[in-house]
């Protein structure tokens, strides 16, 4: 019989240092499994937490008979084996019996970046985890506040539709968006086309599941959107002429990504359906 996730909260605030090890400009927790210290990449886009083979391995995470296929925002998908974490540490939080997404290593390196760095992860900690606490992100002091969510009010800010969505507005329209902390820069999605003031195209590289594409897109120079009462600008904003990623009920207007909290701290708390930039 397989145990449900459960999660024995801290009896307090938590404060947890960012990692040392940085990964392009995505948000890196230490995890600490099995007696190691592992840092996973903090991805709100991930709906399962997803880990490498040799991480699995070393944790003593056991293995599944049970499959699953995921996908990204190439559009492509790939089937993975799952297994169970027996047990994890997020600060003094507890997880049990965590069920991931094993993948082989060589899918979690990236290759080197720009300066010779390399891009590889050893996983991703994923919504099925995040959503089940409250989160305060300060990039500035490079540290995540972790509390146990309590009741209060419904901020409709933020919910679910295979991925978190958040509000935002941009020229006097309300709209949604996709929010995704695994993925390095926001990306709209074809539904913006409407909203465009010119079609400037171009090619982009779009890396995900099942390594990268190139396709073309429209490019926007810059632009503001207010989130949470909360103005940022955003440049270079590659416009896809297909879906970012599906929905059931939401009409999403793209992703957007870790470059939108690189300057504001961040507060998630899925349970009040609360998301502010601050």
């Amino acid at each position: 019989m397989v145990k449900n996730m459960k999660i024995l909260y801290s009896d307090s605030i938590d404060m947890i240092n960012m990692t040392n090890e940085r990964f392009m400009n995505l948000f890196l927790i230490n995890i600490l499994a099995n007696g190691k210290t592992i840092p996973f990449v903090f991805d709100t886009g991930a709906s399962i937490t997803a880990i490498s083979e040799s991480i699995a391995d070393s944790v003593g995470a056991i293995s599944s008979s049970d499959l699953v296929t995921v996908g990204g925002n190439t559009g492509m998908t790939e089937t993975v084996s799952k297994s169970i974490i027996p047990t994890f540490k997020i600060g003094k939080n507890t997880v049990e019996n965590l069920s991931v997404i094993v993948v082989p290593d060589n899918k979690l390196d990236f290759g080197f970046d720009e300066d010779g760095n390399s891009l590889r992860v050893n996983g991703f900690l994923g919504w099925d985890v995040i959503s089940n606490f409250k989160w305060t992100i300060d990039p500035h002091a490079r540290k995540y506040i972790v509390e146990k969510p309590e009741l209060t009010d419904n901020k409709d800010q933020l919910y679910w539709d295979n991925m978190p969505i958040i509000n935002v507005q941009y020229d006097n329209h309300n709209m949604y968006f996709g929010f995704d902390t695994g993925n390095t820069e926001s990306m709209f999605s074809k539904e913006f086309t409407p909203f465009l003031k010119t079609k400037q195209e171009k090619k982009d590289e779009i890396a995900g599941i099942g390594g990268v594409i190139e396709e073309d897109v429209y490019l926007i120079d810059n632009i503001k959107l207010n989130i949470s009462n909360k103005s940022i600008e955003i440049k270079n904003i590659s416009v896809l002429k297909r879906d970012v990623f599906p929905t059931k009920n939401f009409k999403v207007m793209g992703l957007l990504a870790a470059d939108i909290v690189q300057n504001h701290k961040c507060i998630i708390d899925f349970m009040n359906h609360d998301f502010q930039l601050i």
